[in-house]
């Protein structure tokens, strides 16, 4: 009898212990590691230049790249050190790299240029479904002189990152598979929503210049008129476990998990690039 009541209560607690490894293994929230890199851009339209081109022939551009991990339980968490600035490329010298073809012998860059880069990772880290979700953030900039701009479009992101925070975590809620990838900063985040326009005043301001030759200085492009200033808003990639993995399975003939970022200025500055991003799941 006694071993028959042992045996009873062998298979109990196996039982129980089935169940307990059966329901681990039903919450267990999918995960994946993804890599996202920055691999071509072109110029569709170069910028309006310092008129001297002190700075080499053509544009010569920078690409900031900036990646925040949200985690709905442990908070944000930042990836990047500051901007976080790729080397100058352009006519060179004066510039690090050589990119363009502006000069025969130097490069520098100009309308038409498509121009393959060695892949800058932006972000390289695990997503889990319904709980973490990243913000990235890439940027190029015209390298026209002082960067006078760059402190309060740091301070500008450091400000906001709770914003982002939110909006990227919503995505995981509201249908994380089809959750848009590229936002422009708008009405989503913090704008001013009885004039529907995007928020832009204060993150980074340029002037016409000196009897409007233009103010040289490194600038993102992309910019647009507020007033008689020019203002810059940011687009934000935002990827969670299932946009992400979507992505990385789709091509929309560029090629697998390939997506463009493109970034307009206002007429009179005259900047057209496009950024062409991979997603891929490692």
């Amino acid at each position: 009898m006694k071993s028959k009541l042992w045996l009873l209560a062998i298979m109990f607690f196996l039982s129980l212990t089935l169940i307990v490894l059966d329901s681990e293994r039903v919450v267990a929230q999918p995960r994946a590691r993804f890599e996202v890199t920055l691999f071509r851009f072109t110029v569709n339209h170069e910028t309006r230049d310092d008129m001297l081109q002190r700075d080499g022939a053509g544009d010569e551009v920078s690409f900031s790249r900036v990646a925040i991990l949200h985690n709905r339980r442990t908070g944000s968490r930042v990836l990047s050190d500051g901007l976080n600035f790729t080397q100058t490329m352009g006519e060179s010298p004066p510039n690090a790299l050589r990119a363009g073809h502006t000069s025969a012998a130097r490069g520098g860059l100009k309308t038409g240029d498509d121009i393959l880069i060695p892949h800058s990772v932006l972000f390289s880290e695990e997503l889990i479904q319904g709980e973490s979700a990243a913000t990235i953030i890439l940027s190029v900039w015209e390298m026209d002189g002082p960067r006078d701009l760059c402190e309060p479009y740091k301070n500008f992101l450091e400000d906001r990152e709770p914003d982002m925070a939110r909006v990227a975590l919503a995505t995981l809620r509201n249908s994380p598979q089809t959750s848009a990838l590229v936002r422009e900063w708008g009405t989503s985040f913090t704008a001013n929503a009885s004039i529907n326009t995007p928020e832009t005043l204060n993150i980074a301001l340029l002037t016409d210049g000196f009897l409007g030759m233009g103010h040289p200085m490194d600038r993102p492009i992309g910019m647009i008129r507020v007033g008689d200033r020019y203002d810059f808003i940011p687009k934000l990639l935002i990827l969670n476990f299932d946009n992400a993995s979507r992505a990385a399975q789709t091509n929309q003939g560029l090629g697998l998990g390939v997506i463009k970022i493109s970034y307009t200025d206002d007429q009179r500055l005259a900047g057209d690039y496009t950024l062409y991003v991979r997603i891929r799941r490692v």
